[in-house]
């Protein structure tokens, strides 16, 4: 039995060296882990404090501006502003009255030229039924026409032979008169 317990000794012996081996390399690593957590804590700190200071110079700056900005400035921004409102503006209105002048003249250059049309319209139904008016006193004409050529042909030998007749006369008459002259 003395040698089973001599063995149990050595084995919790070696038990507890392992036990502290283990302890020890997991304090290692927990202090490792440890390490690398506050060194990331660190630089998150750093970094906000950058941030910080970054945003105080940022306020110090607004601060200056405004402690600049005087009543007496801010007037004198307003003014200028608003003159240069006032100036734009009045080109603005002078611009807007010449383009409703140009409508308006525009609008009264389309009424003229719409009644332009409207009365040469009327005009051309004029000039047209003329035209057709014309076409038909044409058509008579060329009926008529007919009419007397269609009589000039049963007439021209009466007119030749009046003709013939007429100067017949006249030689008869010349002839007598030439007759008498010699008597």
């Amino acid at each position: 039995m003395e040698q089973i317990s001599v063995i149990t000794a050595f084995l919790n012996a070696i038990a507890i060296l392992l036990v502290w081996a283990t302890n020890t390399w997991w304090s290692k690593k927990f202090a490792d882990a440890k390490n690398a957590e506050i060194t990331a804590l660190k630089s998150a700190i750093d970094s906000l404090k950058a941030a910080q200071t970054e945003t105080v110079r940022a306020k110090n700056a607004e601060i200056i501006a405004i402690k600049q900005n005087t009543p007496e400035k801010i007037r004198d921004a307003f003014q200028a502003t608003n003159q240069i409102m006032e100036d734009t503006f009045g080109k603005l209105r002078s611009t807007l009255e010449e383009t409703n002048n140009k409508v308006i003249d525009l609008e009264k250059l389309k009424t003229e030229k719409q009644s332009e049309i409207a009365d040469l319209a009327i005009a051309k139904q004029q000039y047209e039924l003329e035209i057709l008016n014309l076409k038909k006193e044409i058509m008579n004409l060329n009926e008529e026409k007919e009419e007397i050529l269609i009589e000039n042909e049963y007439l021209r030998p009466l007119a030749e032979e009046t003709e013939a007749r007429q100067a017949a006369y006249e030689d008869a008459q010349w002839s007598m008169a030439k007759d008498e002259r010699y008597e």
